[in-house]
């Protein structure tokens, strides 16, 4: 049994389009962005119910914005912030056989979804190599984080904790531990 999320007709099982939302500021485009997939081998038909458990395909960013030189946490909070990830790949080919992503296209800037002051966003599993990787408007003003090159990798949660600082013009960046989901998001397959 193959499982895949979102259904869709399937002209080539070894590459299967799927894009990401560029602008994933909604909860909606968030969830639109979401590629599920599961397989369960070797099953003989019975009359007990098959279990399949999925698992993300995509890629998740966490962004933390932390009050640096100049900033107090709460004038930080009272803000007006803009987070933009640039240089990602927003499209992919999936292969339904294996479960691998292939990101395809072109590099776009995409939006991420900002709860309670952290943001987040589902990326195709990719390699970047990008100036400006995560940009941050506040107030008006851009700061930027540069990255060499990073690997987002299919399944994993990448947390970046941004240090905002306004006295050296510059960001300060630490990537922080995991964060774990703690919930399997698996179901049943009938």
């Amino acid at each position: 049994f193959y499982v895949y999320y979102p259904y869709g007709s399937v002209t080539d099982v070894t590459a299967h389009p799927f894009s990401v939302k560029e602008d994933q500021s909604s909860v909606t485009s968030y969830k639109a962005s979401e590629f599920l997939y599961g397989v369960s081998k070797g099953v003989s038909p019975t009359e007990n119910a098959v279990n399949v458990t999925t698992y993300h395909l995509m890629s998740c960013v966490v962004i933390k914005l932390i009050a640096g030189d100049g900033f107090t946490d709460s004038a930080l909070a009272a803000a007006e912030i803009s987070v933009f990830l640039n240089g990602l790949k927003t499209a992919s080919m999936v292969n339904l056989q294996t479960g691998e992503v292939m990101a395809s296209g072109d590099a776009k800037q995409m939006i991420p979804l900002e709860e309670d002051g952290t943001y987040k966003a589902l990326v195709i599993p990719q390699t970047i190599s990008a100036d400006n990787f995560i940009s941050i408007v506040i107030d008006g003003r851009e700061y930027k984080l540069a990255e060499e090159s990073f690997t987002f990798v299919s399944g994993k949660r990448h947390s970046f904790s941004v240090t905002v600082s306004k006295v050296s013009n510059g960001v300060n960046v630490s990537v922080g531990a995991w964060d774990e989901d703690e919930e399997d998001h698996g179901g049943t397959a009938m």
